[in-house]
């Protein structure tokens, strides 16, 4: 078992070519194809880690929390993230998400301000693409999407930016969308009162990229991308 969570952080410290911005930021999702190895995994964590916890199941300025992990806690964290200055924050607004985003697909998300609720922002997430279906019409019925975008508009500042553009994403072998462009958090990781992102892209079933959008504060940009680990959904 120490030899898979050696394999395991040698995953989550992998850097590719998606990788806009060096960084010593790693995030951990415990259910992100390494379930089953948590209970190991969790106490070899280190005190480096804040994990985010949702407390309140629907979307308020407060519903998930921020704290420096404990292992001996038996509630799971949606994820855990090291690297990022997150001490002003012990609360913050947010979505679990969890899932591919497919074409057509829309969500709006408002980010409030922790210091006057009454001030916020909001964000329109859309998702663009065109589905191929099986010429047989039979399971898993669609081959593959192409030209997929994924574009986040702030509707406040009017400005928007594309943070995923891929030409294909194909169908694994079990007919199943696992991997594409897959968003697991939305929400201020950040404490400007803006949002981030935290997605995972994958072409091929072995492996998928965590990719962190975190907002950018010049405001001539929505976000900036970074590598932050891997996952394996075997």
């Amino acid at each position: 078992m120490k030899n898979l969570f050696l394999l395991f952080l040698t995953a989550i410290s992998y850097q590719s070519s998606f990788s806009q911005v060096k960084n010593n930021i790693n995030v951990i999702i415990p259910n992100c194809g390494i379930e089953s190895q948590w209970t190991s995994i969790k106490n070899n964590i280190s005190e480096e880690y804040k994990a985010i916890y949702q407390v309140k199941d629907y979307h308020e300025w407060d519903n998930f929390i921020i704290e420096n992990f404990n292992p001996k806690k038996s509630t799971i964290p949606k994820f855990l993230i090291k690297g990022l200055n997150t001490n002003s924050l012990s609360s913050t607004t947010g979505k679990w998400i969890n899932r591919m985003f497919f074409p057509g697909e829309t969500m709006i998300l408002t980010i409030y301000n922790q210091e006057d609720k009454n001030d916020h922002s909001s964000f329109y997430i859309y998702a663009s693409g065109t589905v191929v279906k099986k010429k047989n019409n039979k399971f898993p019925f669609i081959e593959k999407i192409e030209n997929y975008e994924l574009k986040v508009t702030n509707t406040t500042s009017n400005i928007s930016q594309t943070i995923m553009n891929t030409k294909t994403i194909p169908s694994w072998s079990a007919g199943g969308y696992e991997g594409g462009v897959f968003i697991y958090w939305i929400g201020d990781l950040n404490g400007d009162n803006k949002m981030d992102m935290l997605i995972g892209y994958s072409n091929h079933y072995a492996a998928t990229e965590t990719l962190l959008f975190l907002s950018n504060k010049n405001g001539k940009k929505l976000f900036n991308k970074y590598s932050v680990g891997g996952c394996s959904l075997d």
